[in-house]
């Protein structure tokens, strides 16, 4: 009787183990998607700053050489932004895009955005933010 026992339980652990693995493989392309997310964000943000430090070299060079005044010309640093957002070139971020670039005074502020592919085959989209402003350090 004990004999016939043993025998029906016999693979009643395989589901148990199935359903596991399940969950370990979605746990693992969850994992790996906030992941590539993170990754996106973090690029996106470096090519933000870098082109609002390219951005904030556009100085007005008529009221620089007037009266010294520093004032980052609003549609040269959106044509830089532009042109440096089509240059940039990533396997991790389709779609760039430059949203914003607003300009006050010496300073200027960007936002820019581009999408991200993740395991499951959605897109995602990611922005950032940067600000650069231009001083002049006298000589002297």
């Amino acid at each position: 009787m004990k004999l016939k026992h043993v025998f029906e339980e016999r693979g009643s652990l395989m589901p148990l183990i199935l359903g596991y693995l399940s969950l370990l493989t979605a746990a693992l392309v969850v994992a790996t998607s906030i992941g590539q997310v993170a990754t996106a964000n973090a690029l996106l943000n470096n090519i933000a700053e870098e082109i609002a430090l390219a951005c904030a070299s556009s100085v007005d060079q008529n009221t620089y050489y007037a009266n010294g005044g520093l004032v980052i010309n609003q549609e040269s640093a959106k044509v830089r932004a532009q042109s440096l957002i089509a240059s940039e070139h990533s396997l991790i971020l389709a779609q760039l895009d430059v949203k914003n670039v607003e300009v006050r005074g010496s300073q200027v502020a960007i936002t820019v955005s581009g999408k991200t592919r993740i395991l499951t085959g959605q897109w995602r989209t990611v922005s950032a933010r940067a600000r650069a402003e231009v001083r002049v350090n006298p000589v002297g």
